[in-house]
């Protein structure tokens, strides 16, 4: 699942009913806009960042590579749905994908 895919059904999502019942479409888009400003400071050099985090852990090691921070991102999942979405996997953009615009491009988005 990329990000900005709002729509996609996580697994199976157990008969729970419409996902956008009783949720304010714009609280969301709102929601997702202010997450997707907030990124980590730090985290474009995430070997300093996780060495800042773990000063005083008894278990400092690092296995596997690490890729450096962009920005935000996140997800919204009601009833195994995503109904919203910001930023995206990579590194890089300007970190908010906007509900309006994932609609325009056949998200499942409902007004």
């Amino acid at each position: 699942m990329g990000m900005g895919e709002v729509g996609v059904v996580l697994g199976e999502t157990g008969g729970f009913g419409d996902p956008w019942e009783g949720v304010d479409a714009g609280a969301v888009a709102r929601a997702a806009r202010e997450q997707g400003e907030r990124a980590v400071a730090g985290v474009g050099d995430m070997a300093a960042y996780l060495d800042a985090q773990v000063a005083d852990a008894s278990h400092r090691e690092v296995i596997g590579p690490l890729l450096d921070g962009g920005g935000a991102s996140g997800v919204v999942v009601r009833r195994g749905v995503v109904i919203g979405s910001w930023g995206g996997s990579g590194a890089g953009g300007d970190g908010v994908q906007r509900d309006e615009e994932r609609a325009g491009a056949g998200g499942g988005h409902r007004p």
